[in-house]
């Protein structure tokens, strides 16, 4: 059976290692799986035992959370995803449908072998390094913004009604090697460092 609730899962960290202890959530409400205090008490990784499909949002981490953050399961959400976490990993596809937005904060490093997929806009705010690697597609704006190196490594970014804006801080520098397209808006890169761009 499934519910309309709001479930908000909290603790210190899930599972005895990194590999977080699995979880399917059935409600249509929004989920929130959170440390009880700001922070995990070890890095965390999502695998794909734990399942969010059809919930009407989903949160992990909170704000303040500087543990990593890896998600490889596949989820699809009706809804916001919003991951908070030091280095960010998402490997496994990510999808919002509903309008909902894709917000990723990350206070180190960000890598994407997982295809993101928003139903709404998507922002990528990265401390360190913003690596993805695979394909990022929106409806609305694409904003991504890294105090460190943007590489894309092929990855496609595309939004289809909205704008694609990256930014760059300090010496970075911005490596394009995948397509950016925005349809029907416009495209702008902003770069201290140097740009190459292949896309």
């Amino acid at each position: 059976s499934s519910s309309t609730s709001r479930v908000s899962i909290t603790a210190d960290r899930f599972g005895t290692g990194t590999v977080a202890s699995g979880l399917v959530v059935r409600t249509s409400g929004q989920v929130a799986v959170q440390p009880a205090a700001n922070i995990f008490s070890a890095d965390q990784t999502f695998n794909s035992t734990w399942s969010f499909v059809g919930n009407g949002g989903l949160t992990i981490g909170k704000t303040g959370n500087t543990r990593a953050v890896t998600v490889s399961g596949a989820n699809s959400v009706a809804g916001n995803l919003n991951v908070i976490g030091g280095a960010i990993a998402i490997n496994g596809n990510q999808t919002t449908t509903s309008s909902g937005n894709i917000v990723i904060t990350s206070s180190g490093a960000y890598t994407g072998s997982g295809t993101l997929t928003s139903a709404g806009t998507l922002t990528i705010n990265g401390s360190s390094t913003v690596g993805p690697t695979a394909a990022i597609s929106t409806t609305g704006n694409i904003a991504i913004s890294s105090s460190g190196n943007f590489t894309n490594s092929g990855a496609n970014i595309t939004s289809s009604s909205g704008s694609v804006q990256i930014t760059t801080t300090g010496s970075a520098t911005t490596v394009v090697t995948g397509n950016v397209q925005a349809t029907t808006g416009s495209i702008a890169f902003s770069s201290a460092g140097a740009y190459s761009g292949a896309g």
